[in-house]
């Protein structure tokens, strides 16, 4: 469920980075921060496996 939910933001950022709704810095800063939360994310659930 989680993991979803940052794909979705992911996506979301990635449609208003395209249509110029933020800033390059903006974008940068909001990917920088969703990678760091998906890896970790994604770390968690293989040691649950």
């Amino acid at each position: 469920m989680l993991l979803e939910a940052l794909k979705e933001e992911l996506f979301q950022l990635e449609v208003e980075h395209k249509q110029g709704k933020i800033t390059q810095q903006e974008y940068e800063k909001a990917k920088a921060a969703l990678d760091g939360t998906l890896e970790r994310a994604i770390k968690r659930e293989a040691q649950n496996v």
